[in-house]
């Protein structure tokens, strides 16, 4: 199944929450880009797009055959080929609807298919803040500690934050009709997936999702017609939203765990995506002075310095992206740290998880270990742990 990883945007004062990228399988042998791109803008030979044929084999991953019902997004059957998900025999081919149009991504000379993905291999790595190892920094950030070792299983992550242009065609294909109970879930982890009780949190025509779409004044990614801005990474989603595309694109929201252990390079425990190199105009989008002040957004995949160890783009900077789990400080010594917190924590405004934080933050905020939250329906602004 995918895995659509979502994220949230900050405009100033003003923001939105984004589709980031997503978990493309959590059963992956071979995910190779999305083949032919030659009726791309210019496009270059993309042939050097990372080969990760050799991807750990991860045969006993669950069996993800109940991927979700995305019959709703119209039929798609002549499409583009568009195998962002490769030969994944022990789950099927996987077709997403949002690239139906053949959408591309990246800079010339590395052009791929915006839903191309990357496999991650299973593993285990030390999650949160290290005092004093490679990812040690100097924050007061208390919900970073204590770090502790989580197992990941093998799975597929999209390997661009999701685009404007890919939620365009969920947008078209929008008639208010809700995920089915459970889908979206991770595997056999129970309670991950939707929720029919959330029903109610989505907008009920299409016309009520574009209206949710415009949530800072005019600098939001969203246009109503395609204006420029289809390779930038979407904004404006809440939580639900940002849910309800992932199942309808084949795919779920990663797992806090499954998004730090791609962005620290699982066991190489980096201390920014790239690695332990300061951030820089080559590495990150937008960072200060970098892009003009008016200008939010560069297109997905602009900063090929700032990929991360499996091929992914743009985990630091550009945008927050949301996660499955509820907001909770992390466990303590000797605790068994869950796959995911699915059980809010008490209080009246449980928040979700976001990661990837930095539009305008500072160095700090590009950590791979850096967290966030947020209550479900933001759109605009987040809150900080302390």
């Amino acid at each position: 199944m995918r895995r659509c990883l979502c994220a949230l945007w900050l405009a100033g004062a003003a923001g939105c929450d984004e589709v980031g990228r997503a978990v493309v399988s959590d059963a992956t042998v071979d995910v190779r880009d999305a083949g032919d791109v030659t009726d791309a803008r210019d496009a270059s030979d993309a042939s050097d797009a990372s080969d990760v044929s050799d991807a750990s084999d991860v045969s006993d991953a669950s069996d993800v055959s109940d991927a979700s019902d995305v019959s709703d997004a119209g039929d798609v059957s002549d499409a583009s080929d568009v195998r962002d998900a490769g030969d994944v025999s022990d789950v099927g081919s996987v077709r997403n609807p949002s690239c139906a149009r053949g959408l591309v991504c990246g800079v010339a000379g590395a052009l791929s298919s915006c839903c191309a993905a990357d496999p991650v291999p299973a593993g285990t790595f030390a999650m949160g803040r290290s005092l004093d190892g490679n990812d040690a920094f100097d924050v007061p950030n208390l919900e970073e500690l204590p770090e502790h070792a989580v197992t990941v299983r093998a799975f597929a992550l999209d390997r661009y934050e999701v685009t404007v242009g890919r939620f365009r065609a969920f947008v078209d294909a929008w008639r208010g009709v809700a995920p089915t109970e459970g889908a979206g879930a991770l595997d056999d982890l129970a309670g991950s997936g939707w929720q029919s009780a959330w029903n109610t949190a989505l907008p009920t025509t299409r016309e009520a999702l574009v209206a949710t779409l415009h949530c800072a004044g005019g600098a939001e990614p969203w246009t109503d017609v395609p204006d420029g801005n289809e390779e930038h990474p979407m904004g404006c989603l809440d939580w639900y939203t940002a849910f309800a595309f992932c199942v309808w694109d084949g795919g779920r929201l990663p797992t806090e765990a499954e998004w730090e252990y791609a962005a620290a390079g699982g066991d190489e425990n980096r201390l920014y995506p790239w690695g332990a190199a300061e951030p820089d105009c080559t590495r990150v989008a937008p960072l200060d002075g970098c892009r003009d002040p008016e200008d939010f957004f560069a297109p997905v995949g602009s900063h090929r310095a700032g990929v991360a160890r499996w091929g992914h783009h743009d985990f630091a900077g550009s945008i927050d992206e949301w996660v499955l789990d509820w907001w909770d400080y992390y466990p303590r010594h000797g605790e068994t740290p869950p796959r995911a917190v699915l059980t809010p924590t008490s209080g009246d405004r449980p928040q979700r998880v976001l990661r990837g934080l930095g539009l305008f933050g500072g160095y700090g905020d590009m950590r791979a270990a850096d967290r966030g939250r947020a209550d479900v329906t933001t759109q605009g602004g987040r809150t900080k742990s302390a």
